[in-house]
């Protein structure tokens, strides 16, 4: 680490600065990951619905800081600075601007729901140790068709290798986790036993049940357009934002070539899962 006592102690000042929107070291920072197209998005609007948790946009800055940092190293370590040197920058910043966030909104605690943190849990994690971090996961046929029905069938066919990736580096992380810091939530739970999934996802939060977090529709939440859209047709369907038949598959969309790519690409992963 380089920089004079006196520029160290007020960084930590700064950063302490920043930790006091949050409830003291039980209310660590709540990282969503997964693939796209697992129910991500869902999941960051039902947690930002809660009193306690502000979950906004996706930011997708912690990502392009890893791969930046591993990319220039050899050139920012002629400067002298160990990468916690640049940790404790990046993490000032970026707590900064999630805490500043959450106190806007009146909430003590912040979240982040950016799908491709789940390549980057390691870098995620560096940064903010006692971060928990969940992990949606959905079968990778539902996950191909989803992608179809809003991309087109480019992002279609890409996307079985994008799911594989995502999946075995969270999982990889979570082996090595503890317990308290990564959790996977099924979409089909999510969806299907909505209130019984959610209740253990927040009992392991440490956040108290707060039963407004399954009309998660009537509150504004930033940068949600569509989101809105898809919520007020579920209600029409079937009188709830969170609508269950969502856990069924629309696999009957996908043509004989994207079946074949799903099945060489992500069918083995897809079968330990539990998906057949």
């Amino acid at each position: 680490m380089i920089g004079d006592q006196d520029g160290l102690n007020r960084g930590m000042v700064a950063l302490t600065g920043v930790m006091s929107h949050r409830v003291g070291s039980a209310a660590p920072p709540i990282f969503i990951v997964g693939s796209p197209r697992s129910g991500t998005s869902l999941l960051r609007l039902i947690l930002d619905s809660h009193p306690a948790i502000a979950c906004g946009p996706e930011t997708h800055v912690l990502a392009d800081l890893d791969e930046s940092l591993g990319r220039h190293w050899d050139r920012l370590a002629r400067y002298g600075a160990e990468r916690e040197h640049w940790h404790d920058a990046y993490r000032e910043a970026f707590a900064r601007l999630k805490a500043d966030y959450a106190a806007r909104r009146g909430k003590a605690r912040w979240a982040d729901k950016t799908p491709a943190y789940a390549q980057h849990l390691q870098f995620v994690t560096a940064l903010f140790p006692d971060a928990q971090v969940i992990h949606v996961i959905r079968d990778a046929r539902h996950v191909t068709a989803s992608a179809l029905a809003r991309w087109g069938w480019r992002r279609a066919w890409a996307m079985p290798q994008m799911w594989r990736e995502s999946v075995e580096k969270a999982r990889e992380f979570g082996r090595d986790a503890d317990p308290g810091r990564y959790r996977e939530v099924r979409f089909e739970q999510l969806v299907g036993a909505t209130e019984d999934t959610l209740r253990r996802v927040f009992e392991w939060l440490g956040e108290d049940w707060d039963p407004c977090v399954l009309d998660y529709d009537r509150f504004d939440h930033d940068g949600t357009g569509r989101n809105r859209i898809v919520s007020t047709a579920a209600r029409e369907r079937s009188g709830t934002a969170i609508d269950p038949s969502r856990a069924r598959s629309e696999s009957r969309s996908l043509d004989l070539l994207l079946r074949a790519r799903i099945e060489r690409v992500a069918g083995p992963l897809n079968r330990e899962l539990g998906y057949v």
